[in-house]
């Protein structure tokens, strides 16, 4: 009976140590948000904590380079969110206000905006938000790299970079080539090729959220109806009372 729970207790300890992410290396400062909600600042040349699943790790300068032991962590660089699940190994960094990741194990998806960027083994992406235009540039530094943003994808391949952006009231997916040439392919699975300065408008899935960007917010905004305002009261006695 002992035997069996130290058997039990060493399996659990055993489970518990593997559901743990492991930095590699990281040149400067990250910050880890447990799942339970404690936030941990850790400085180069600070001790490096054991991070549980489910956590987020944010890169606020420099670079970071993390495995994935078991179960998953979100890795946050600029406005642009990786996950990183088991086996899998990346090297993020912060370049200014750009994302730079490499995937050195695995495969890995990096959501920034309405667009997801899927990062395959050694392959290298660079990415970008403009939060006041909406638009998100991608630029690929080896490898071809996928992009889909509500069902249109864009295949951008070694030196290449697009830009795209969504109409939120239409769901029209924009995408522009502003470098090499990229092949764009729609929901019902048509392809195009861009040169640079090249662009198209595709219609996007007419399901699932997406998120609104400068102009776009404000006119959500504008669309909400204001209250209708109150009747002012009369006083009893007025000429005006009917």
């Amino acid at each position: 009976m002992v035997l069996m729970c130290m058997v039990v207790l060493l399996c659990f300890f055993q489970s518990n140590v593997m559901a743990q992410s492991v930095i590699v290396y990281r040149s400067r400062s990250v910050k880890i948000t447990k799942p339970d909600g404690t936030i941990i600042s850790v400085e180069k040349g600070d001790p490096l904590p054991r991070i549980p699943s489910g956590s987020i790790i944010e890169v606020l300068e420099g670079a970071l380079d993390i495995t994935c032991l078991d179960g998953f962590v979100q890795v946050v660089v600029a406005d642009s969110v990786a996950t990183v699940e088991k086996g899998d190994r990346i090297i993020a960094s912060l370049d200014r206000d750009n994302a730079r990741f490499k995937v050195v194990n695995g495969q890995v998806d990096v959501v920034t905006g309405n667009t997801t960027t899927t990062i395959k083994l050694m392959q290298v992406a660079m990415l970008r938000l403009d939060k006041r235009a909406g638009n998100v540039e991608v630029k690929s530094l080896k490898g071809t790299i996928e992009t889909m943003t509500i069902g249109v994808i864009a295949l951008i391949p070694k030196n290449a970079m697009a830009q795209i952006s969504v109409a939120s009231k239409t769901r029209e997916v924009n995408v522009e080539c502003l470098s090499g040439e990229i092949e764009v392919v729609s929901t019902n699975g048509e392809k195009m090729t861009l040169a640079k300065g090249k662009s198209v408008n595709i219609s996007g899935f007419i399901l699932g959220k997406i998120q609104t960007f400068g102009e776009d917010e404000a006119d959500e905004l504008d669309d909400i109806p204001e209250d209708e305002p109150t009747e002012p009261e009369v006083p009893e006695g007025s000429p005006h009372r009917p």
